[in-house]
């Protein structure tokens, strides 16, 4: 399993259209590393897919990924 960097979910935020002025890129970056981490094989290992999950989970709770 490959790392996620802050580069690559800004890449793929940008791929998906998000608005990184309304959807913090740390929480973004922090999803879409748990999402990944989380369902990797069943993702196909594709980091962009984990992006589409993280960022619906945002949409939906826009603190899930807020660290406590």
């Amino acid at each position: 399993m490959k790392p996620i960097s802050a580069a690559s979910a800004k890449r793929v935020g940008n791929k998906l259209g998000i608005d990184f002025t309304k959807v913090p890129i740390a929480q973004f970056h922090r999803g879409m590393r748990l999402e990944y981490k989380e369902h990797a094989k069943a993702l196909g290992g594709s980091i962009t897919r984990a992006g589409m999950i993280a960022h619906d989970h945002l949409k939906e709770h826009p603190n899930s990924y807020r660290k406590k």
